[in-house]
Parts: C-alpha cells; structure tokens; sequence
C-alpha cells in the first residue's frame, strides 16, 4: 500500500468512526452528545455544523458535559467510602 492509499484509507476510517459516533449518539441530551462527538474526533465547528448549532454554544456544551461527569464521579467516589 503506498501513502495516497494510506492516506485515502485513514480519512475513510476516520470518517466511519464520526458517523458512527453520531448515529451512536442520538438519543443523548445535547451536551452528551456535543461531547461523545467530541471524544469520537470532531471539532467544534463540526459538531455545530451537524447538531444546527454555533461553535460557541457547542464549545460551552461539552463543558458541561465534562463538568457533569466530573461531578458525577465525584459523588459516586463519596457514596462508595
């Protein structure tokens, strides 16, 4: 395999794992799923362009969803001592 297939292949994948980060995603609130498509790869900008949003408010979404697990495993962390 030369490197333009290489290359041609990795986009493929990579485009597979954003869809399939989408489609696994749709029954997520908002800011879940601003997030697992964050995690799957994607901008910001991405993201807003597929979920009918703005950079920012997606920017201020997968900080919630960060701040939400933290917090949730924080409390779990306390519920289990």
């Amino acid at each position: 395999m030369d490197v333009d297939q290489f290359d041609k292949l990795t986009r493929k994948l990579d485009t597979l794992i954003k869809l399939m980060a989408l489609s696994a995603c749709k029954e997520l609130p908002r800011d879940e799923q601003a997030l697992v498509l964050s995690l799957a790869g994607l901008t910001s900008p991405e993201i807003a362009e597929l979920l009918g949003s703005t950079d920012m408010a997606i920017r201020q979404a997968i900080h919630r969803a960060k701040t939400k697990d933290r917090t949730s495993a924080r409390g779990e962390r306390e519920k289990n001592v």
